[in-house]
């Protein structure tokens, strides 16, 4: 990622204005276009620039970046417990039940953990937890249509928030499918880096929820993906994944250079 920065990206934001950072996003996208370059380092490389560049719009201006992207409608954000990485299904529940000791009130369950079955382990925490907890799973991409939409009937009964990550991500056509039958809501999009991938899915008008990365999207490409979830009356619940070590890592570095082109 640091590589593409240096090489690719960097020496294309000479004489460019940082207050320019969406169309500067365009250009550094369409770099790459001719290589089919639309996701993966490439992105992500862009994404940390992004950051960057809106970091330095931010301190120019003498503001807190969220001040520069639009309204402020929320002084808190909801959070949830995010994987319950315990051996067997009784330390699961003691994990949780010790976690909503502490005032958590909703729980992610990671599912290629779930050696117990996932139906199983929901069903089990739904009992321990009670029914005002909220309860989701994170299938990372396991099933095929059929096998989803078998497990979201199975799950029904437990009363889960979302089911996330259901197919693997190249099936736009069964996730939009699976949005329509399911009876639990369905939640996707944290390797999505760009609204060209977020639209094909997001007007099949059946997800539910939305979770943009920005370790992918970097802002400009977080609120692209944001605006287009409102007009469809999606929800967004931004992701935060394991590798964002990574990205910051790649975002700092890209200040240090940004700082550095506008010296």
């Amino acid at each position: 990622t640091c590589e593409i920065i240096n090489d690719l990206l960097a020496p294309e934001l000479l004489g460019r204005d940082p207050e320019d950072v969406e169309a500067i996003w365009d250009d550094l996208y369409g770099l790459m276009r001719v290589r089919g370059c639309g996701s993966g380092f490439h992105t992500d490389a862009i994404a940390a620039l992004d950051i960057a560049l809106w970091d330095l719009r931010a301190r120019a201006a003498d503001q807190p970046l969220w001040s520069l992207l639009g309204e402020r409608r929320h002084e808190r954000i909801a959070g949830y417990v995010s994987g319950l990485p315990a051996a067997t299904l009784e330390e699961k529940v003691a994990m949780a039940r010790t976690f909503q000791q502490q005032g958590h009130t909703a729980f992610k369950v990671h599912a290629v953990v779930s050696h117990d079955g996932i139906a199983e382990e929901m069903a089990a925490l739904r009992q321990a937890l009670g029914a005002d907890a909220q309860l989701m799973v994170d299938l990372h991409w396991k099933f095929d249509l059929e096998g989803a939409l078998q497990l979201a009937h199975q799950l029904q009964p437990v009363g889960l928030t979302f089911i996330e990550a259901p197919l693997k991500p190249e099936d736009v056509p069964g996730l939009v499918a699976l949005g329509q039958q399911s009876p639990i809501p369905v939640a996707a999009g944290e390797e999505w880096p760009t609204d060209y991938v977020a639209r094909p899915r997001v007007e099949g008008g059946s997800l539910a929820y939305v979770q943009p990365e920005m370790g992918h999207t970097g802002i400009t490409q977080f609120l692209r993906i944001a605006r287009l979830a409102a007009a469809h009356g999606v929800q967004v619940a931004p992701h935060a994944t394991i590798g964002g070590g990574i990205f910051m890592a790649a975002s700092l570095h890209a200040s240090a250079v940004v700082e550095g082109l506008w010296r």
